[in-house]
């Protein structure tokens, strides 16, 4: 009886390495944000995105108020950036979308913004999904004036918000389960057109 199965070395690593592939999960990373508005209102924090027709949802963090911002980081290589970054003692870019709510935010009041971020690694999988990944890197910014002013202690930042900052920041809550959650309204974008013409 003869065998005519034959088998390559290099087509079957390769078909080996597709097989490692299809069953291996993606992993994708994604920064979450809080930008602490100088309105203590979350109404009023509200309002004021709708006028310039910002989406972005308005949360209660105790005495504060503060946008929500999630963003998913497309990096060549996370794992090398974050110890190229920790070797230097950097702290990573925030997002232009966070870094442009902060500044927005800062015009609001002589006492500016502070946005604060949490970058986070997750695993799509058909399994129970785990919580997210922290890679240890929290960064927090003060804005005055439309400007990014200083870097701030993150941990001091944190200190100073409801519990439920955290929890956001690494993903194991959505605005949604927050108290005093603002969605947007449905005139947003529709007053920030009307004011263009």
């Amino acid at each position: 009886m003869t065998d005519d199965m034959s088998f390559d070395g290099d087509d079957l690593d390769a078909e080996f390495f597709k097989m490692v592939e299809d069953v291996t999960p993606s992993t994708r990373r994604f920064c979450r944000a809080l930008v602490i508005s100088p309105i203590d209102s979350p109404g009023a924090l509200r309002a004021a995105l709708d006028m310039v027709g910002s989406p972005a949802p308005v949360v209660s963090l105790g005495r504060a108020s503060a946008v929500y911002l999630e963003v998913e980081v497309e990096e060549e290589d996370p794992d090398q950036d974050a110890e190229l970054l920790a070797l230097l003692a950097e702290e990573p870019p925030l997002p232009p979308e966070v870094d442009q709510m902060g500044k927005l935010l800062s015009k609001l009041s002589a006492h500016g913004s502070v946005a604060i971020a949490s970058w986070t690694t997750e695993e799509d999988s058909e399994a129970e999904s785990a919580p997210p990944e922290v890679n240890g890197t929290i960064a927090a910014m003060r804005y005055v004036n439309g400007e990014a002013e200083v870097p701030l202690p993150s941990g001091l930042v944190l200190a100073g918000l409801d519990l439920a900052a955290e929890e956001l920041l690494l993903g194991r809550i959505t605005p949604e389960q927050v108290d005093d959650y603002r969605e947007p309204g449905p005139w947003t974008g529709w007053l920030k057109g009307r004011g263009k013409r």
